[in-house]
């Protein structure tokens, strides 16, 4: 996390320091809650994958995706530490509804912690979408409009 922090001394005699998070995404998330399932698989064996985890897209746009689970690994597979035997971090290919079909976005976990939120799951994990073309940009573009729990008017 990038802070921006302010050191003050306090009447007390001790130094309190506010922090202020610095915004590093390129392109806004928008708050979704949408059901979801994903899977963990290493960059040398696409073919194989953990079975499917079930998840919820807490928030979207076209270069990320959070979600909400209570499972971040599978057998030897995590989302977010290199396996031993390989020294790989994995990928994840998360599967959203999308109409009559699903959505498929393939991404890289950059982070990942407890859930504070009122919210079922353990977890929250954030994930940077990897091959993303301008088709799937407007995919996306689309479900967040159509799905979003925020008030704002979203762009088309």
């Amino acid at each position: 996390m990038n802070l921006i922090g302010t050191r003050w001394r306090h009447s007390a005699g001790y130094t309190m320091i506010a922090a202020f998070h610095r915004e590093r995404r390129r392109v806004a998330r928008v708050k979704v809650d949408l059901s979801a399932q994903f899977c963990i698989y290493l960059p040398s064996c696409p073919d194989v994958a953990s079975p499917s985890i079930a998840a919820t897209v807490y928030d979207l746009s076209e270069d990320g995706i959070s979600l909400l689970t209570n499972t971040i690994d599978s057998d030897e597979l995590h989302i977010l530490h290199p396996t031993v035997s390989t020294l790989e971090q994995c990928f994840l290919v998360t599967e959203i509804p999308y109409g009559n079909q699903l959505l498929t976005l393939k991404g890289k976990a950059v982070w990942y912690d407890r859930n504070l939120d009122k919210h079922a799951s353990v977890y929250r994990v954030g994930v940077r979408l990897l091959d993303v073309d301008q088709n799937l940009r407007g995919k996306i573009r689309t479900l967040a409009r159509e799905n979003s729990c925020e008030t704002t008017n979203l762009p088309a």
